[in-house]
């Protein structure tokens, strides 16, 4: 497995207030899109 998958099966959700997470369910999941490294893009 690449470094990057460990790193999001492992990360934690970082924020200032418990309330910003207020209009989210407890089983949604977060990510960022997809942004692939200049060795990882399609030529």
């Amino acid at each position: 497995m690449r470094i990057a998958g460990k790193v999001d099966d492992f990360a934690c959700v970082y924020t200032s207030r418990v309330s910003n997470f207020a209009f989210y369910g407890s089983d949604h999941y977060y990510r960022v899109p997809s942004d692939p490294m200049m060795h990882e893009a399609d030529r």
